[in-house]
């Protein structure tokens, strides 16, 4: 169990291991596993976090029957060869790049966790800015000055009154959605505020 925590143990890898690509990837590989594994992707062309997670086992290469130098001379370091000539890789090679690969499968998980946390708390971070938005346009507008709706707007009907409400939260949602990052926002009657209109003195308020 301590063995497994360690070696799934994410803190160990750099914060922005999984774009690493090319050299900056065998350099990642050779800090963390040493310089034959690394060298082996190299010649394999494992260049990246990606490939090398596609690649089921980049040791299977030694048990092809293939002509070639360098893989000759890697197997010499990485595998045990037998009375029969059969090559087989040592169980510290194959098992590093195992765990290795398990290592980078965990910060993928841990990561996307983070990302989704992370749009859930601007959804709700946005819609109650959104709440509150609406609420201070409505309430505003309700309980505005006497001034404004009964000295400038005492002729006005009720009808005519709300219409030029509508108007103003109408407005304020086209000045606003590009602030609070909407491709549409609208704010809806009877669902997102209400009008209450009252009539004293024949003044309306």
């Amino acid at each position: 169990m301590f063995v497994t925590n360690f070696y799934l143990n994410t803190s160990r890898l750099p914060n922005d291991v999984l774009s690493y690509t090319d050299q900056d990837f065998y350099n990642f590989v050779e800090m963390f596993l040493g310089k034959l594994h690394a060298h082996l992707l190299s010649y394999l062309h494992i260049n990246s976090v990606p490939c090398f997670l596609l690649t089921e086992n980049p040791c299977s290469i030694f048990s092809i029957d293939i002509e070639d130098e360098v893989l000759e001379q890697l197997s010499r370091e990485i595998c045990i060869k037998l009375k029969n000539n059969q090559l087989i890789v040592k169980p510290r090679v194959e098992n590093s790049f195992k765990c290795l690969k398990d290592l980078l499968l965990k910060k993928i998980e841990q990561d996307m966790k983070r990302t989704k946390q992370n749009s859930k708390q601007q959804t709700v971070t946005l819609g109650n800015t959104t709440s509150t938005q609406s609420f201070s346009i409505s309430s505003s507008m309700l309980i505005s000055p006497p001034s404004l709706l009964t000295s400038s707007y005492s002729a006005l009907t009720i009808d005519e009154h709300r219409q030029y409400l509508l108007n103003c939260i109408k407005l304020w949602c086209l000045d606003n959605k590009a602030n609070l990052q909407f491709n549409e926002l609208e704010l809806k009657e009877d669902t997102d505020f209400t009008f209450i209109f009252s009539n004293i003195n024949n003044f309306l308020e």
